[in-house]
């Protein structure tokens, strides 16, 4: 059984024996209340309100994440949060340079934690260089397993088109 199946039993227990309470303390066969008028027949009591459904969360690694909701009378409402499982990190992120000659870039797999972005030095073996930069929705991209392009600063009267995806 579940949590909220339990709590929900518990709910229509107490409910019931509110209701037997209170229908053994009504009289409703016409005789003499505590004022010697004849008391007038009790209407029944309403129903309650449902428990609300349990919610779905967005949860980290882009998986859906589970949710837990609870109601509150009527159709109740519900609500969740969650986080994902699995494991969908890149761990070896890779770049392509474009019309290279002899440069080089490397990422870290901590760079794709980064919260700020970050600037990369790719002159490798050629006699100049170039900065390509990642932005904090880039490096997410990649560590996603998705691909992005940049362009790298000009140099030499010419720039690179890089490929940063996780090999």
């Amino acid at each position: 059984m579940t949590r909220h199946q339990f709590l929900r039993s518990l709910l229509g227990i107490g409910a019931g024996a509110l209701a037997i309470s209170a229908l053994g303390a009504c009289s409703s066969d016409g005789s003499p209340g505590p004022t010697g008028d004849p008391e007038p027949d009790a209407g029944t009591g309403g129903t309650g309100g449902t428990g609300g459904t349990g919610g779905t969360g967005s949860g980290s690694n882009g998986e859906t994440g589970s949710g837990s909701g609870s109601g509150t009378g009527g159709a109740g409402t519900g609500s969740g949060s969650g986080s994902g499982g699995g494991n969908t990190t890149c761990s070896n992120p890779h770049a392509t340079i474009a019309s290279n000659h002899g440069h080089v870039m490397t990422i870290s797999v901590a760079d794709l934690d980064s919260t700020v972005s970050k600037t990369y030095n790719i002159q490798g073996s050629a006699v100049h260089t170039h900065s390509v930069t990642l932005t904090v929705a880039q490096f997410d991209t990649i560590r996603m397993h998705g691909s992005v392009v940049v362009t790298s600063t000009t140099t030499a009267n010419h720039t690179h088109s890089v490929t940063v995806n996780c090999a």
